[in-house]
């Protein structure tokens, strides 16, 4: 049910866990503020009551039984609804709507995430923050940004009804032991949760993303990049070379770097590197590593463990999730060595960027910055009074000043700004540099990009842009080296 007072802006359907329930939700204006709603079968006062009694009947059945309402499969809890709905007699008191609408209920709440399971199921959310008691639940809307939800913690049951949910989905225990709790999701979203005496009452953040990753012509639809900077960066990966992506906090790195990913041979070996796992590909000789931390526990994987053992495994190219201690050494050890490098850090330009590769805890000689083709750099834009993201540069080491360790870059790609927003070309170094690395002319090069551009154009013409469908083409691409 949408409340009254709010200026529908935009609405869509969500996922449902139920077949035949509709969910939705909705972008609105109210009092010039934008508000996330996610909108449910309303149930009236005897539905609501009937809900209650059948989850304690649920709960006193079968819990002593050993049986996990929450992690057994979805077909024995609808079965264990139906007993209950049978055995109580419950049934004729309720037509085919209402037991629909509470079989969704009695699954969002013992299965889901509750009061907050729109938001988690919702494709365009990427953060949701529950900041505690007398306060609205807020989202971070991909297309939207910030936005408040009407959904207010108004108590501390309720509170730690979401909490209890979302840590229970989690795998972990809150105790106050153990006030700061970081975890997955089933879905492999992070999960931060704080609660006493580190805070009071408590609060939660879900971080999530997409399941199925943006190819790098949906980042071209988006405007994120043009087509000829994908063609650059796809001939860059496809001989090898090494690209770090640094921007702010929620800027799009990650996103980024996993369409990149994509462009890689299907021949090489891949590895990936982690906290979380985020990154997909589709590659056949593709390892995905992820560091390990269990609190009290001797076992502890970190970042830098996992990179100095994808040494041993030979790969072709190493992508590590982001870089911020001593594991962008032994990446730069690396790369070096020739393997390929992609990974992301956080920092707001180039010169930051470098400022905190050579300094600890990373600690990168100066002169082992060159080692890098190119420093890619995204970030939140506001274009027309929306905000979106956008490549603000890309950009080659030219050379390094040993003595200052001042770096001198050339800029291939910028963005010129929200009133034209179009990206410039300047030329490119690193053509130059593979030209001769392969005893070719810059020409030749020139060429071989523009065909890789040709392809993605054919590619957006005919809208090829699905994870799946576009990958299928790169492979027969490089398989077959076919004309597209």
């Amino acid at each position: 049910m949408l409340d009254i007072g709010y200026n529908i802006i935009e609405f869509y359907p969500i996922e449902s866990m139920v077949k035949g329930v509709k969910i939705y939700a909705a972008i609105a204006e109210k009092e010039g503020e934008l508000y996330y709603l996610p909108i449910e079968p309303k149930l009236n006062t005897f539905e609501e009551a009937m809900l209650q009694r059948i989850i304690v009947e649920l709960v006193e059945r079968y819990v002593p039984k050993s049986f996990d309402l929450v992690r057994t499969p979805r077909q024995a809890l609808l079965n264990a609804f139906t007993e209950v709905l049978i055995d109580t007699g419950l049934y004729r008191d309720l037509d085919k709507g209402s037991i629909v609408k509470l079989l969704y209920y009695v699954l969002r709440n013992l299965q889901g995430y509750g009061p907050i399971d729109v938001m988690v199921r919702d494709p365009y959310i990427e953060d949701i923050s529950v900041p505690g008691i007398g306060k609205s639940i807020y989202v971070w809307h991909s297309r939207y940004e910030n936005l408040r939800s009407p959904i207010i913690v108004s108590n501390e049951e309720l509170l730690r009804e979401i909490l209890t949910r979302i840590a229970t989905l989690s795998n972990i225990q809150l105790t106050p032991v153990r006030p700061i709790v970081d975890a997955r999701t089933p879905e492999g979203f992070r999960v931060n949760i704080v609660i006493e005496p580190a805070t009071e009452p408590g609060t939660a953040t879900i971080r999530k993303f997409r399941a199925i990753p943006f190819t790098i012509l949906e980042l071209v639809k988006y405007h994120v990049l043009d087509v000829d900077m994908a063609a650059y960066i796809w001939y860059l990966v496809e001989n090898k070379r090494s690209i770090i992506i640094f921007g702010a906090t929620g800027a799009g790195k990650t996103t980024l770097l996993n369409a990149i990913a994509m462009l890689i041979r299907p021949d090489m070996k891949v590895v990936t590197i982690e906290d979380t796992r985020e990154i997909t590909l589709i590659h056949p000789h593709w390892v995905a590593m992820v560091a390990h931390e269990a609190p009290g526990s001797i076992t502890k994987v970190t970042l830098f463990d996992l990179v100095k053992a994808s040494l041993r495994q030979r790969p072709d190219y190493i992508i590590v999730g982001e870089i911020r201690g001593e594991e962008a050494y032994v990446l730069f050890q690396a790369i070096a060595t020739g393997h390929g490098g992609l990974t992301t850090m956080h920092a707001e330009s180039k010169e930051t960027a470098v400022a905190r590769l050579i300094s600890p805890p990373m600690n990168i000689p100066p002169f082992q910055i060159k080692f890098v083709d190119a420093f890619v750099h995204i970030a939140r834009v506001r274009v027309h009074d929306r905000l979106t993201r956008r490549i603000l540069g890309i950009f080659e080491v030219v050379d390094v000043d040993l003595k200052t360790g001042k770096v001198e870059f050339n800029t291939v790609y910028q963005w010129t700004g929200e009133a034209t927003d179009t990206f410039e070309f300047n030329g490119s170094i690193v053509f130059e540099r593979l030209a001769k690395l392969r005893g070719i002319t810059t020409s030749i090069v020139e060429q071989e990009v523009a065909e890789r551009k040709r392809i993605l154009e054919e590619l957006l013409r005919r809208k090829a842009y699905s994870y799946q469908e576009f990958a299928r083409e790169v492979q027969e691409y490089y398989t077959s080296r076919r004309v597209i």
